[in-house]
């Protein structure tokens, strides 16, 4: 992403990259400051800092997030560079900008992972670590609940042991009937794939019985093991 600013930060033009950050017309960002991207406080001095050294000769880089006009939170590598005058004096700023998104992603789900494996390593008992972990997967991911959901096919039966989940959600914590838990659709694909995500159960109500609904389960991700 391409984009040339005027001394003090605000956005002259943008040569290339608009489609990266989903605007389909730049005319409403030209003249108006490019700080106002970087939301982040640190993001938003580091821009700042950036584009000050530039302006006074130097070069400036650093590496932020934003979330586009669409809301797609994105990283980015930026370099700042002067384009001076005739008489050698910054006029201009040049700003390139790499897409570093599925770097960053992959560096701190690397750190998240670690960090799980520690408290695992840590934990004495399956409710200690449920918890302990449960609330870090919950902020990671999202999530309003974690369980382990271990199903008996044979006996027709649902049992959850262990489970995390947020203030404003009911535990689940019980042994259900199978039928009542999950529907048949579910517990076919289960054998066939790994992993399963439901992005909307209300409208798939492929997955979780209607009578298990009740706990604002609006989404699922499941990791089966058999």
């Amino acid at each position: 992403c391409i984009k040339v600013l005027d001394l003090a930060g605000n956005l002259l033009s943008m040569e290339s990259g608009q489609a990266l950050l989903g605007i389909e017309d730049i005319r409403p960002f030209i003249n108006k400051s490019w700080f106002d991207f970087w939301k982040g406080d640190a993001d938003h001095w580091a821009a700042r800092a950036a584009t000050a050294a530039a302006a006074a000769g130097g070069e400036g880089n650093f590496v932020g997030s934003f979330r586009t006009p669409r809301g797609e939170l994105k990283w980015w590598d930026v370099k700042i560079s002067p384009i001076f005058d005739a008489d050698g004096r910054p006029e201009r700023l040049l700003v390139i900008s790499r897409d570093v998104t599925n770097r960053k992603q992959g560096e701190m789900n690397f750190a998240f992972l670690a960090s799980i494996s520690d408290d695992l390593a840590s934990s004495s008992n399956v409710e200690e670590m449920m918890q302990t972990v449960g609330v870090k997967i919950g902020a990671h991911l999202g999530l309003s609940l974690c369980a382990f959901v271990e199903i008996n096919e044979a006996a027709d039966e649902v049992a959850i042991a262990h489970d995390w989940h947020s203030a404003d959600v009911p535990a689940l914590v019980s042994v259900y009937c199978l039928a009542d838990f999950l529907v048949e659709e579910f517990i076919h694909t289960a054998k066939s794939v790994e992993d399963i995500v439901v992005r909307d159960n209300a409208a798939n109500q492929h997955a979780v019985a209607q009578n298990i609904t009740a706990p604002k389960l609006a989404q699922l991700i499941c990791l089966t093991r058999l």
